[in-house]
């Protein structure tokens, strides 16, 4: 189960992904009169592989200890930090976003060299 795409996941992610980059071709529309499909979508799939590449980190365990530390200096947690980070694993997927970001920037490249 591990190496597959999560359909629903991939679904999800392709709506949030169109629904943004439909926004961002109406906001040119409107800021200038033109309508430029292109930037949306390269935008669209830009700012989602930030967000998969955040998540990337995220997974490697790069951001436990800040978290652990804040917990800990709050004092919600007395735990170790080997406890903790094994009772909180980070279980969100980042596959299907950077497929989809970079499936989003190459349509925008093929768009951009068709128009």
């Amino acid at each position: 189960m591990r190496g597959k795409l999560d359909r629903r996941g991939l679904m999800k992610n392709l709506l949030w992904m169109l629904l943004l980059a439909a926004v961002i071709t109406l906001y040119y529309l409107r800021l200038d009169g033109q309508l430029r499909p292109v930037d949306g979508l390269f935008l669209s799939g830009i700012f989602f592989l930030c967000v998969g590449l955040f998540r990337v980190v995220r997974r490697l365990g790069l951001f436990d200890s800040a978290i652990y530390g804040t917990q800990r200096l709050l004092g919600r947690t007395k735990q170790s930090f080997f406890e903790y980070t094994n009772e909180h694993p980070y279980t969100q997927r980042y596959q299907e976003l950077l497929l989809l970001s970079a499936a989003f920037i190459l349509a925008s490249f093929a768009l951009w060299a068709v128009l």
